[in-house]
């Protein structure tokens, strides 16, 4: 019971998860760690603090510390990836990811960094090769990776499969889920999916940017709702309103010219009142480093 009010609030920590299994299997606990094991986590304590603080050099130095004292330090390796990484040394990185195990609850965070690594040097195909693997027993870390990349490559078809495995299996609604769909679902041009997953996104965190200005867009685009589309832009940007008159003033004419002609279709406004929108990619971070909201419509001049 104790494990699964852990998990209720933190579903994707792998050492609950592995601890429930081993106490629903009724196995013995881990030994305890021997004196080098301990030094080394120990050491990885300060490492953390200064990755933290971005002295990569002197974090290095103690993670390979670390890993003198425990050679099978998964946590440790995940480090020295992160770090080789953000050094530019993706075979290092690459490397350190590999040493870690198919069986150790971290391969999963393991291989979505190692894909990642990939798309970041422009090699799609092998990135997806590895995401795709990853997420063929259905691990919701690699679940969402596979999803991320697709959608950063795209593929906005082939990302809604890991998207709707993940809505299912979620134990609550997840707002992040929804409107990573329902962007994914706008690109493919089947907007009243996409409208449907966006206003659930929307009920779940009422007051969230992205979610407030991918539904207004959408609405005034097609010319629907515009009054409360145009209510929910002005929320959007009112704490950075200073960025954005042209997108209030776009939506207010729309507006204004859809409630003195009668008419809201989009393909029959004056060419003046045709939206310039250009798209954007939104991030959240997860234990992959990434979490990709998909693309949303951004306001931006006539001329961009």
């Amino acid at each position: 019971a104790l494990y699964d009010q852990a998990l209720a609030s933190f579903p994707r920590d792998t050492a609950l998860t592995e601890a429930r299994a081993r106490a629903m299997a009724r196995r013995s606990p881990p030994p305890p760690p021997t004196v080098r094991e301990g030094a080394a986590e120990a050491i990885l304590t300060p490492a953390a603090a200064m990755l933290a603080a971005r002295q990569s050099q002197f974090a290095l130095a103690y993670v390979r510390l670390a890993l003198r004292l425990d050679p099978d330090r998964v946590d440790a390796w995940m480090m020295v990836g992160d770090l080789m990484g953000a050094a530019g040394d993706l075979e290092a990185a690459r490397a350190a990811y590999e040493r870690v195990k198919p069986s150790q609850p971290e391969y999963a965070t393991a291989q979505s960094k190692l894909a990642w690594s990939y798309q970041g040097a422009d090699e799609t195909e092998r990135a997806l090769e590895i995401a795709r693997a990853n997420a063929s027993n259905g691990d919701p870390v690699a679940l969402l990776t596979l999803a991320d990349l697709l959608r950063t490559n795209e593929k906005y078809a082939e990302a809604i499969a890991p998207l709707d495995q993940l809505i299912a299996s979620s134990p609550a609604p997840d707002w992040r889920l929804l409107f990573a769909r329902g962007a994914a679902y706008e690109r493919m041009g089947d907007w009243p999916k996409a409208e449907a997953d966006l206003s659930a996104a929307l009920e779940l965190n009422p007051n969230e940017p992205d979610i407030l200005n991918y539904l207004a867009y959408g609405w005034i685009d097609r010319g629907e709702r515009l009054e409360e589309a145009l209510a929910m832009v002005q929320v959007r940007w009112t704490p950075i309103r200073v960025r954005a008159p042209w997108s209030i003033a776009w939506a207010g004419a729309i507006t204004a010219w859809a409630s003195t002609t009668g008419r809201s279709n989009s393909s029959k406004r004056p060419s003046s009142l045709r939206p310039a929108i250009r798209r954007s990619t939104t991030t959240w971070a997860t234990p992959t480093g990434r979490w990709a909201g998909g693309t949303r419509p951004c306001s931006s001049g006539a001329g961009s």
